[in-house]
């Protein structure tokens, strides 16, 4: 892993793009370098280019996160506003002229007619010590990630931010969630108890799919991630972000995981 960084100063400047939208941004930062991200002087988010080994299955990490993946109508922002399209025929009925939405139409509100909220479909799964798959795979998750995954970012994060290790199932962190073929409109992980949190953008296949780049609208950047291999700290709770264009034939190959605190 190359240990030297460009330290970088991020500029805000709001978007008026809303929540819930995709944008292109491109303006996109240079790849085969790490950075160190700085707001006001302050170090708000560390990217490192090459930061896995590269003897790491990700592919078997992949395929056992699948088996515990299932389709969600509820993550609002991050699916994107909604379309009759990306959701199951069984939810067409509560699409008309009268139905109501949250502020960025990402979400349909309860009405009389539908008794829970929804958005647009998206396959995950979360990980925490309470969830069943991960109570009754312990010791296989354990051996999968600690070593090769989550030892080593803990390890960077300390190095960069001043935080306490609380020896959560993930070290800093206390849940994953792991998504599956999906371009995240604009959004921001506000409901995330610490602001720091960590990504990585993985891929089936690197040759087909080798990058994903990550905008931030607010700072007019977009991130090159090498799947399977960079890192991002930072963040995200305040920062808003996306995933930039992803031909559609090619998300069949994407997916990333995220580690913060709930």
């Amino acid at each position: 892993m190359d240990n030297t960084f460009k330290v970088l100063e991020l500029e805000y400047k709001e978007n008026p793009i809303k929540n819930g939208e995709y944008i292109d941004i491109s303006d996109k930062l240079l790849d085969k370098r790490n950075y160190i991200f700085n707001i006001n002087g302050i170090v708000s988010g560390i990217y490192i280019y090459e930061f896995f080994n590269k003897d790491i299955d990700f592919n078997k990490i992949i395929n056992t996160f699948k088996k515990y993946s299932k389709m969600y109508n509820n993550r609002g922002d991050y699916a994107g506003i909604v379309e009759k399209s990306k959701l199951y025929p069984s939810y067409h009925k509560y699409i008309n002229e009268n139905t109501k939405y949250n502020k960025y139409k990402t979400r349909v509100d309860k009405s009389s007619t539908c008794k829970y909220a929804f958005s647009n479909g998206c396959k995950y799964m979360v990980l925490n010590k309470d969830k069943t798959h991960y109570k009754n795979n312990k010791k296989e998750l354990e051996l999968l990630l600690n070593k090769d995954i989550i030892k080593p970012i803990n390890k960077e994060l300390k190095h960069f931010f001043d935080v306490n290790n609380n020896n959560n199932i993930f070290g800093f962190w206390n849940e994953l969630i792991f998504n599956c073929n999906t371009r995240s409109a604009i959004h921001s992980d506000i409901n995330n108890k610490d602001d720091l949190s960590c990504l990585c953008s993985l891929s089936t296949d690197t040759e087909k799919l080798p990058y994903t780049n990550l905008n931030l609208p607010d700072f007019n950047i977009s991130i090159p991630f090498k799947n399977n291999s960079s890192i991002l700290i930072m963040n995200l709770k305040h920062i808003r972000h996306s995933n930039d264009i992803i031909k559609e034939d090619l998300l069949k190959y994407r997916y990333s995981v995220v580690l913060y605190n709930k």
